[in-house]
């Protein structure tokens, strides 16, 4: 707690949300990804690539020191809801900076082609 104290609560808050946002804007722009939920996510984003399994897209990310979580997360009513056997889920924090998302949305762009 005394770590997180030394920035504020409403910093980290304010950051994380920032991120999310920026986050949001450019996964729309991978034409062939998918984001599960609406627009007010709180520090998650479940999400699919087009044709690839999330398990797939989850071990490509890994090559390149990207991790995310991949399966049905303990929410199977969830993904009866959209029809899909898995998603992909990557969490955003305040050990996160947008130098680091654009290299998740990079190889996101990159795996979508193949």
């Amino acid at each position: 707690m005394e770590y997180l104290a030394q920035f504020g609560m409403d910093k980290i808050a304010a950051y994380e949300n920032s991120l999310m946002q920026y986050a949001q804007q450019q996964l729309t722009k991978v034409k062939s990804l998918t984001l599960y939920g609406n627009e007010a996510r709180q520090g998650v984003i479940a999400f699919n690539l087009g044709k690839h399994h999330a398990y797939d897209v989850g071990t490509f990310l890994d090559n390149y020191g990207i991790a995310i979580r991949t399966g049905h997360h303990c929410a199977m009513p969830i993904m009866d809801y959209y029809q899909v056997p898995a998603m992909c889920r990557a969490s955003l924090g305040l050990y996160n900076n947008k130098r680091i998302l654009m290299h998740w949305l990079m190889r996101c762009y990159a795996l979508k082609n193949y």
